[in-house]
């Protein structure tokens, strides 16, 4: 075979094979994630849901607005959220189109489009950076105006709003460096998921908080609320002795009474949950004065009157004890200008338990909670889902709580510690109603109610202490001496700035699981760490590298140009 004849057999096979590799690549799509925490990769779940065509049948259009004069730092927020958005256009196909938009590059009709996009749901950020020497202020639209065919027009907010002034109503500027980049990047799937499923709404529950027994206002629990609505219909309910006050709703939270409840509405919520309704208990056994606590520096813990609703969840499978539990793991409170930890707020580190509601959350705090008995009751699994630490240990009712407990060495706890107390659980399986054989022939007759003595396959979730969910609101007048009150971020504690909790993450959470609607589950817990230069090392060695970047090449260049020359002219020499 002559050499021109075995060149252009090579050439031929190469161009084979190329056009063999780009038949299988327009026919099977793959791409290989080599980091650790699969950075550049969706979850197989966003990618089921991307590739379901009967869910995303229409175009869904990304308008991102994080663009134009951008600091630096948001530089690298913006190109992951670019990348993530190619992953959603690589599995959606023709389905999903994204553009980044400047809101401000037209001069002319720059405060048009900031009026637009501020009707349509996305708030400013206005932030400081420091370039050149000199602080400068942006007014940045740090989100996605998501747009489908039916002109819905959904924010996904990826920057946080500034705060406004409550007496000049200005926008208050947030530092850069106050930016957390490495969470909002851990968020951008979960963000872009979520507007995805608004804009298809599947799967959409309608949840009740149940009223008129001294539970928690909407104010007091705020964080969770919103976040909940995000997905589902969030209501308030009063039963109020009706026999259908529940029947619209998917599920029930009972989120700490304070009074009474009465037995027809005990038996309303039986039934619901003989019908297969789905019901989140937070109570709260023990009744703890804080006033009396901060005012006398001593109160006393006692049993609460909830008209035996106890007993109720007895028969289905949990025993609320009436009891406190401390633990060494514990917020701290503020005492005579210093922090102490107090052991009535218990922490609960996430990792203790192996499960989707709680992986990869920071700690939950709870306040004056008791503990949970989990019943071998048939046909009922319990999986406990919030655990105390091995350094913890219970006081029953009546309970003395004094400020003299911060002089209480951990030690003291460690050597009477009642290990791993459960305070939160969720039960499956099939109930029986705690109203079977209670009620008479009469009853039947009468009621327009068809009784079952037996639930459906069922879950309901049970947590010891209705402060889990329970936001601090506050309040104060501004200039003109109106009263601004607003609920406060219910993982942050306004007393440890280095403290931040999971409480929110783990409720939403708990609740996507108790409906079977936890698609979202495992993008909230999805946790990516960046790993930034050594900026001191980078500054130090910063020659060197450099001088490394310039010469480096050359040299390969230069070596490989030798190497060449040398192998050719042995070559032609013993030709």
């Amino acid at each position: 075979m002559s050499g021109t004849t075995k060149l252009g057999v090579q050439i031929l096979a190469v161009a084979m094979v190329v056009l063999l590799v780009n038949y299988i690549g327009s026919k099977k799509f793959f791409r290989v994630d080599l980091t650790e925490e699969k950075i550049h990769s969706l979850s197989d779940k966003t990618i089921e849901i991307l590739e379901n065509d009967s869910l995303i049948s229409d175009e869904l259009r990304f308008e991102v607005y994080l663009e134009g004069d951008l600091p630096p730092e948001l530089r690298k927020l913006q190109s992951a959220l670019q990348e993530k958005l190619s992953e959603l256009e690589a599995f959606g196909g023709a389905n999903i189109y994204y553009e980044f938009i400047d809101p401000a590059e037209d001069e002319t009709r720059k405060n048009e489009v900031y009026t637009q996009l501020y009707e349509f749901g996305l708030k400013p950020t206005k932030v400081t950076s420091i370039v050149g020497g000199t602080k400068k202020d942006n007014l940045l639209f740090g989100g996605i105006i998501l747009r489908t065919v039916d002109n819905k027009n959904i924010p996904i907010q990826i920057l946080g709003p500034s705060n406004l002034d409550p007496n000049s109503g200005i926008a208050i500027p947030v530092p850069i460096d106050l930016i957390p980049i490495e969470a909002l990047i851990n968020d951008l799937e979960y963000q872009l998921l979520e507007g995805i499923y608004k804009a298809v709404s599947p799967n959409r529950k309608k949840i009740a908080f149940l009223q008129g027994h001294g539970e928690l206002k909407e104010i007091e629990r705020y964080d969770v609320t919103y976040e909940l609505s995000k997905f589902h219909a969030v209501e308030d309910v009063t039963i109020e002795g009706r026999i259908n006050a529940l029947k619209s709703f998917d599920a029930l939270v009972v989120a700490k009474p304070t009074q009474p409840i009465s037995e027809k509405d005990k038996y309303i919520i039986d039934q619901f949950i003989m019908n297969g309704g789905k019901v989140a208990w937070l109570l709260d056994m023990v009744e703890v004065d804080i006033d009396s606590l901060n005012r006398n520096e001593e109160t006393f813990g006692l049993e609460r009157n909830l008209n035996d609703i106890d007993a109720q969840l007895f028969n289905y499978g949990v025993r609320f004890n009436k009891n406190l539990l401390i633990d060494v793991n514990s917020a701290k409170i503020p005492l005579g200008g210093n922090l102490y930890p107090w052991y009535y707020h218990p922490v609960m580190n996430s990792w203790r338990i192996k499960n989707t509601v709680v992986d990869n959350l920071d700690p939950i705090r709870l306040k004056y909670a008791g503990t949970l008995d989990l019943l071998k009751t048939e046909n009922v699994t319990k999986t406990a889902l919030l655990q105390s630490s091995e350094n913890a240990m219970t006081y029953k009712v009546p309970v003395r709580i004094n400020y003299q407990m911060i002089n209480l060495k951990p030690e003291a706890l460690k050597y009477n510690s009642q290990p791993y107390q459960t305070v939160a659980a969720m039960l499956t399986g099939t109930f029986k109603s705690s109203f079977r054989n209670r009620l008479t022939d009469t009853y039947f007759k009468n009621t327009p109610i068809k009784h079952k003595n037996e639930s459906v396959e069922n879950s309901m979730l049970v947590i010891s202490d209705g402060d889990i969910i329970h936001g601090e609101v506050d309040s104060f007048p501004n200039n003109k001496g109106v009263m601004i009150v607003r609920p406060m971020n219910i993982n942050f504690d306004r007393y440890d700035r280095s403290a931040t909790y999971g409480n929110k993450e783990f409720f939403v959470n708990a609740m996507e699981s108790l409906m079977g609607t936890d698609d979202l589950i495992p993008l909230r817990s999805k946790t990516i760490t960046l790993r930034p230069l050594d900026k001191a090392k980078v500054k130090k060695e910063r020659s060197f590298w450099k001088a490394i970047n310039v010469f480096v090449p050359i040299f390969v260049m230069v070596v490989f140009g030798l190497l060449y020359n040398f192998l050719r002219r042995r070559k032609y020499a013993r030709n």
